[in-house]
């Protein structure tokens, strides 16, 4: 008589110690972990065939790599869901709140544990439709945002022990973690997915899912990161530096040559004079030097520039109406640097009809044209930016960056990335070195320079500027790199840069996920009493990991569209605002 088969074990039967983190005292029994880690063997034949095995995602990922019909056989088995579709597993949309700023495309009130519940068979389907995104033809968008669902689904299983000793529960011709699958190799790859990005393309990284096995030294561990780069800041003593460089701008004989940094800052005059002077009696002493632009009417000004001292330091304001023959001035209350959001009809008019666009590739031909030998680094800023000029030059120093490299530095707005693609966060300022400069302007002045005007969209809130095809050649300047009217300057810089061959610098984002410059307030008490609109800080969420992270998904402000930011630390003190989760030697902010 031969043996009694073994009966595999079930969900209701098992629960796994998970590596990190316990069950939390008081929860019901359909909280806890049950088919986060692995997938239970009651799962319907159904669900076995419609979502890729172990074996499945690994034989796919093979097959599309091989070009021809091999590659299109495996692809028309995969559906690619459309760039804007936001995907959340089962496990998180449960905890989501009625309203969610995302959204999820599923009424939560109808969720029940279901096969969907099973975050192996999720993980596997989200890697096997990143993969067919990346071969498939369609635009970086759709890659990016279902390379965002393999790290979503990685960090719902962050405390699964992700290191081969499920296989033999689930096995790989069922579902489990695919072999030598780390949280911090897919972080890693998606980065890389995110550089790319910021040029229009696909990156994809072979072995996709097979990192190091090396998982003993910890992803957040901000005092080593910190200390490391305040070490690496500093400047290197060299006594025997050639007596001829011993003049740079605020160096001394002993330590290494200063990196120059130009200071220009976006106005409109003479509505802004009274900023103007409070910004060259503060932030503006720190600059090598310090310039103004605007363009005030002609009947006002006639001066093309003019120069005046503060504190013993020379300005200069320079005069676009005078110096570029198609510059439009700065007419009307509503063309100032700052003005009330919630005004639509004002609001409106300065997105789309200002000048601010025009003004900034300006400044970028007058800088060079006049200044590219007096500076290193050349600066956008705006009047209510806080600017630390010292932290830029210990920045340079860290990552070795010197003027002949065609690279910006900034902080990156990722919110509208599958829409409109990814941009540096203007305000709190974009730095450019000398030779992405000499790029920029060469693109530039084979560019016609009168802005164009053009119809913009009437839908309320619509303040994002997603355009659409059109027969008309002028659509084409608006949707690439131009002088155009509005005060969208911050994608249009970015369109530029890509078109010009310069790049955001990689270490923009440090290896914790952290800015160097950020979009909002100095996070300071006096500063967060009158920011209108920044939800109260540190973030106060409460619950079991996964009722928090759903949270953190639905914020406003949060870590949804950056994920890859939040990965390493989970900044939970954060997690409703992800502009300040940034260095402790932060460049810019915003005021």
């Amino acid at each position: 008589i031969k043996p009694p088969l073994p009966i595999a074990l079930q969900s209701r039967e098992v629960v796994l110690e998970t590596l990190a983190s316990e069950p939390e005292k008081g929860l019901a029994s359909h909280d806890l972990d049950l088919g986060l880690c692995m997938c239970s063997q009651e799962l319907d034949d159904v669900s076995l065939q419609r979502y890729p095995s172990t074996v499945d995602v690994i034989e796919t990922i093979k097959a599309l790599r091989r070009p021809g019909p091999v590659r299109q056989a495996s692809l028309s088995r995969v559906q690619i869901p459309w760039r804007n579709t936001r995907w959340f597993p089962d496990r998180i949309m449960k905890h989501m709140p009625k309203q969610c700023y995302f959204g999820s495309g599923v009424d939560i009130d109808e969720l029940e544990d279901s096969q969907m519940s099973c975050m192996p068979m999720m993980l596997n389907n989200a890697i096997v439709t990143a993969a067919a995104a990346f071969v498939a033809p369609i635009r970086p968008a759709s890659f990016l945002a279902r390379l965002d669902d393999v790290l979503l689904s990685a960090l719902v299983m962050r405390d699964c022990p992700m290191n081969g000793e499920l296989d033999a529960y689930g096995g790989l011709r069922h579902h489990a973690i695919i072999p030598k699958l780390r949280l911090r190799d897919v972080l890693a790859k998606v980065r890389v997915a995110h550089r790319a990005m910021h040029r229009g393309r696909k990156a994809w990284v072979d072995p996709l899912w097979e990192g190091t096995d090396d998982e003993d030294s910890p992803m957040c561990n901000l005092s080593a990161e910190d200390e490391i780069y305040s070490f690496d800041a500093k400047p290197v003593r060299n006594v025997a530096r050639d007596a001829s460089q011993q003049g740079m701008p605020g160096d001394s004989p002993e330590q290494s040559p200063t990196l120059r940094i130009g200071c220009m800052y976006l106005t409109a005059y003479p509505n802004d004079f009274h900023a103007i002077r409070r910004t060259a009696r503060t932030f503006g002493q720190h600059c090598d030097w310090t310039h103004f632009y605007a363009s005030p009417p002609h009947d006002l000004e006639s001066r093309q520039s003019w120069t005046w001292t503060v504190a013993g330091r020379p300005f200069t304001m320079v005069n676009f109406v005078k110096s570029f023959p198609y510059a439009r001035p700065d007419i009307g209350e509503w063309m100032r640097t700052q003005w009330d959001e919630h005004q639509e009809s004002v609001f409106r008019k300065r997105l789309y009809r200002g000048n601010t666009i025009e003004k900034s590739l300006l400044m970028a031909i007058h800088a060079a044209d006049h200044n590219i030998d007096a500076a290193d680094f050349f600066c956008w800023l705006e009047l209510d930016s806080a600017f630390m000029p010292e932290n830029l030059r210990g920045f340079a120093r860290v990552h070795n960056i010197t003027r002949d490299q065609p690279v910006y530095v900034a902080g990156l707005n990722l919110g509208m990335k599958l829409e409109v693609g990814i941009f540096p966060h203007t305000a709190g300022g974009v730095c450019v070195t000398q030779e992405g400069l000499r790029r920029l302007v060469q693109h530039l002045k084979g560019l016609e320079q009168k802005s164009l005007i053009y119809a913009f969209p009437k839908k309320v809130m619509f303040w994002a500027p997603y355009f659409f095809s059109s027969r008309e050649s002028s659509v084409a300047r608006v949707h690439g790199c131009g002088f155009v009217a509005g005060h969208w300057w911050d994608i249009m810089l970015g369109r530029c840069f890509v078109a010009s061959n310069v790049s955001a610098h990689p270490a923009v984002e440090d290896s914790l996920g952290r800015y160097y410059f950020s979009s909002d307030v100095l996070p300071c008490e006096e500063h967060l009493s009158k920011r209108r609109g920044l939800p109260d800080l540190p973030g106060q969420f409460t619950g079991t990991r996964l009722k928090r992270l759903a949270d953190m998904l639905c914020s406003p402000m949060g870590f949804r569209p950056e994920l890859h930011r939040w990965a390493p630390c989970e900044p939970w003190e954060v997690a409703n605002l992800a502009d300040y989760w940034v260095s402790p030697f932060a460049i810019g902010y915003h005021g």
